[in-house]
């Protein structure tokens, strides 16, 4: 029995003829009663002990650390307590520790990781007893803190006005734990800058005039230690250029004109022009005199378009200042030239005329001899063709010497106009004869030998620098025996002076262009053309798209590109190209097929390299074999340009049908085509024959064991294979009416055919007794067989 306090009453049973005691007794609050059954009456008390640790907590890093027990109360004289301590919980992710004494009154620990750990503690004595969880808390070490450290990037830097924006950062600032507050200041500035204390990481500044300033940034972290530091920034203020001005071009102007508006918009300045100025100068005259020019009118003379007016004869001079923002000037000049009116118009010489004798086919005129009336001045020239066989070829019609080129036989006519300052324009013409005293035979060039690389679209033989003392009147290319017949010439280019050529295949081409002039004469030259295979002919993939070709867009192929990119990208490739060699429409189709024909190239790290055909074109037949439709269009075949399917080395592959012409003695494996593998020459038809004729014979065999084993009763197929029925011959004399009684008795239980017989063998013989006196059993039935 047991109580906290008050009072407990104890009875205490006994045997027979004993008595029972009551003990009414006032206990502590930690004591209990133990009853014990004895032949006498005995009472045992047990005192429950108060327990608690001493310390509960642990401040790391300390390494080892000793907890105590307290228990209350203490043991008496004599008495000792006993020990247990027992490990309940325990930090699961870290390291557990190390304890020593688990028996002791202090226990000893060692190499504790933060976290709260909980023990059970069992003290007791031979009266004695207490129990208890006790929680003890690890503590983690104490963080000693270390203050921010402030960094502004850039440190220092320098704006060029009119740029007048700077930017200060301060996030590479650091610190162990956390920044929780920047603050920039202006340490130093100009005076004319209005500067605010700002709280953030980055600073922008902006409308910075001219002046070197110091920004100081402080920052403070979570524990409250600061740092500062500082950054110069210069500004310098933008160069001013002086202004350039430009007055314009000299003019020279005719009575009656005398008005005039000048131009000096041409002038500059880097930050542009405030001002205009025009003024006339002192110093201007009558022309070819000293006798000093009269007043003139001026308006809008602070413009850079003065209007002068009341113009006389002579030369006039202004003058144009210039200001710019700051103040700064710059003048230029220009002459005005007043003259008198033409009174005829100009004297125009366009020169002697002219004989030329081929195959000189050019001449040089010359008009420098035309001359203006009151030397005006001659201010233009323009030279023209009027008459000519041909076209010539006029090289600076614009000036006084012209150059007439691409001359024939025949006679030429041309026109010089001039004009004069005033505007008054004159005309000469000049003729020019080309004489041929014997006619050339023209000099056919074919352009040379060549050699390309296919793909191509088309080519072009140039036979342009082909000559003729006249000119060439007609141009043929012709096909020599020797050459290919392949290919297709564009737009009737065979009677031009360039043959254009198409659908070209590998292999050697001859053409031969003759020349002919307009007299009959003519040469001839050949040309060799070299077409080589494309060298990346076995990388080519071909693409049969269900699509028609009349309405296959340049979109939709670059979508296709794209798509056939994407479909081929491979991890760690950088960029995949498709390089399309040709778009066609694919033979016998009737515009139904599309055929695009590509190679593919792989930008890696160590530059562009070609995927191989064969490669590109099994990872897109995996990659569309279970949906035709990943394209824009559904895809109806892939393969590689150039057959490359080895037929297993006993063989080889067709290009048109893909299909392997076996050699002697080999053939396909149908089973793996069927299943979707190559062609190929897999099988030797040697061995093929052997395996059919041993499988033939292993048939007939077994079949051959199965008709024997029926025949012999060992396998259970009567109805496969019957018995055959034995005939039975009954013999006996026919005079005998007892045997004939039972000879028709037997016959009804014979077919007809077992009886009938017209052979001599059916003879009435008398046969031995076979040992039954009353004759054999037939079907059940006794019947004896008389002989």
């Amino acid at each position: 029995m047991r109580s906290l306090n008050g009072t407990c009453l104890v009875r205490n049973k006994t045997t027979e003829n004993e008595t029972t005691d009551v003990v009414e007794t006032t206990f502590l609050p930690w004591t209990s009663i133990v009853t014990t059954p004895a032949t006498t009456s005995t009472t045992r008390y047990i005192r429950h002990l108060a327990i608690h640790i001493s310390p509960t907590s642990i401040q790391l890093p300390e390494l080892k650390s000793n907890i105590t027990a307290i228990v209350v109360p203490d043991p008496e004289l004599g008495e000792e307590y006993s020990y247990t301590w027992v490990v309940v919980n325990y930090p699961q992710d870290q390291q557990p520790g190390t304890i020593e004494g688990n028996n002791e009154k202090t226990l000893k620990l060692s190499q504790l990781s933060p976290g709260n750990y909980t023990f059970h503690i069992t003290v007791k004595s031979p009266n004695s007893l207490g129990e208890a969880i006790e929680n003890l808390t690890v503590l983690a070490p104490l963080r000693v803190n270390e203050p921010p450290v402030a960094v502004i990037v850039p440190s220092s830097q320098t704006v060029h006005l009119p740029n007048n924006v700077a930017i200060l950062d301060g996030r590479t600032s650091t610190d162990d734990t956390k920044i929780v507050s920047y603050k920039w200041n202006l340490e130093k500035g100009p005076i004319s800058y209005q500067f605010e204390p700002k709280s953030q990481i980055t600073l922008e500044l902006n409308d910075l005039v001219p002046g070197n300033y110091t920004f100081g940034l402080t920052v403070t972290d979570s524990d409250g230690d600061s740092n500062s530091t500082l950054a110069n920034v210069e500004v310098i203020k933008e160069t001013d250029y002086p202004p350039e001005a430009n007055a314009g071009e000299p003019v020279v102007i005719y009575l009656p004109q005398n008005q005039i508006t000048l131009n000096g918009n041409k002038s500059t300045d880097d930050h542009g022009i405030t001002s205009w100025e025009w003024i006339l100068m002192n110093d201007g005259s009558k022309l070819g005199t000293s006798e000093a020019v009269k007043a003139v009118d001026m308006q809008n003379t602070r413009t850079p378009y003065p209007q002068i007016s009341n113009l006389a004869e002579g030369m006039y001079r202004f003058q144009l200042k210039v200001y710019d923002v700051a103040g700064q000037s710059s003048t230029a000049q220009v002459d005005v030239f007043v003259r008198r009116p033409a009174t005829s118009e100009p004297r125009v010489d366009a020169g002697k005329n002219t004989a030329i004798t081929l195959p000189l086919n050019w001449a040089l005129l010359d008009g420098s001899k035309s001359r203006a009336v009151d030397d005006i001045g001659i201010h233009k020239w323009l030279w023209t063709q009027l008459e000519g066989p041909n076209t010539a070829t006029l090289v600076g019609n614009d000036q006084p010497q012209v150059n007439v080129t691409g001359l024939t036989k025949g006679l030429y006519v041309f026109q010089l106009t001039a004009w004069d300052d005033s505007g008054v324009s004159g005309i000469d013409n000049v003729s020019v004869s080309v004489l041929q005293k014997e006619n050339e035979k023209p000099k056919a060039n074919a352009g040379g030998d060549q050699s390309v690389s296919l793909p191509l679209k088309w080519i072009i033989l140039n036979g342009s620098a082909s000559t003729d003392d006249l000119g060439i009147q007609s141009w043929l290319w012709t096909r020599e025996p020797e050459s290919l017949a392949a290919g297709a010439i564009i737009a009737n280019s065979d009677r031009t002076n360039s043959l254009m050529l198409t659908n070209l295949v590998p292999g050697k081409y001859v053409f031969r262009l003759t020349v002919t002039d307009a007299q009959g004469l003519s040469d001839h030259d050949v040309a060799t053309l070299i077409i080589h295979s494309n060298p990346r002919e076995l990388d080519v993939v071909t693409i049969t798209l269900r699509s028609d070709p009349r309405s296959f867009t340049d979109s939709e192929l670059t979508t296709i590109r794209e798509q056939i990119a994407l479909l081929l990208h491979q991890q760690g490739s950088v960029n995949i190209n498709i390089n399309i060699d040709d778009v066609m429409v694919e033979p016998k189709s009737g515009y139904t097929r599309t055929v695009l024909q590509f190679f593919t190239t792989v930008k890696s790290e160590n530059g562009w390299r070609t995927l191989p055909g064969t490669e590109v074109a099994a990872l897109l037949k995996k990659k569309l074999r279970n949906d035709i439709n990943l394209l824009a269009y559904p895809v109806l075949e892939v393969d590689t340009f150039i057959c490359q399917n080895n037929c297993s080395g006993h063989g080889v592959c067709d290009q048109v049908t893909r299909r392997c012409n076996c050699q002697t003695f080999w053939m396909e494996n149908p089973i793996s085509v069927s299943n979707g593998a190559d062609y190929n020459c897999d099988w030797s038809l040697v061995y093929v024959v052997i395996i059919v004729v041993i499988l033939v014979i292993l048939m007939v065999l077994t079949f051959g064991s199965l008709v024997y084993l029926c025949r012999k009763g060992v396998l259970p197929c009567k109805q496969c294979c019957p018995k055959k029925r034995r005939r039975l011959h009954r013999y006996s004399p026919l005079a005998d009416p007892e045997i004939m009684r039972m000879t028709h008795k037997v016959s009804n239980s014979l077919l007809p055919s077992d009886l009938d017989s017209d052979t001599d063998s059916d003879v009435i013989f008398e046969s031995k007794g076979n040992g039954h006196a009353n004759g054999r059993l037939i079907n059940g039935r006794s019947e004896e067989i008389h002989a």
